[in-house]
């Protein structure tokens, strides 16, 4: 299984979209059934932080990255701190880098949870150059 990753941080002051300078970016790829139109990129938002988590906005949808700590899931969903997306994953870690686990989708049809099989995944996006600036950060190392 594929290892999910974020994104760097660019620290330059410069931007096109003032307030995104310094968040973490995450891309979302792989699940290209039902539930594609989530794949993107979402933004760090850590002022919608619940209990410690940060939240991530997707940038063209309107729609979020973020923990739901009662379960112990990742949710991609419309509002933050509900049991409800169109995605998740039960997982304990604190950022979506760290999960190794295979992510569910909802099936509208079929009206039930089903297994991603291929591989729905974060991934690195570090050349978020048309969002922050000319200047591009590596990916961290894990912690």
């Amino acid at each position: 299984m594929p290892k999910i990753h974020t994104t760097g941080r660019n620290s330059s002051s410069s931007s096109s979209k003032p307030g995104l300078i310094g968040r973490r970016y995450i891309r979302m790829v792989g699940h290209e059934g039902i539930q594609a139109e989530r794949m993107g990129v979402y933004v760090e938002h850590p002022e919608k932080a619940i209990e410690g988590y940060s939240a991530y906005k997707h940038m063209d949808g309107d729609w979020y990255l973020y923990y739901y700590k009662r379960n112990k899931f990742w949710f991609i969903g419309s509002r933050i701190g509900k049991r409800a997306g169109w995605l998740y994953v039960q997982s304990e870690e604190k950022y979506p880098d760290s999960i190794t686990k295979p992510w569910r989708y909802w099936d509208d049809n079929g009206k039930k949870w089903l297994v991603d099989k291929k591989n729905c995944m974060c991934s690195c996006d570090s050349q978020r150059t048309d969002v922050l600036s000319s200047e591009t950060q590596e990916c961290p190392s894990e912690e």
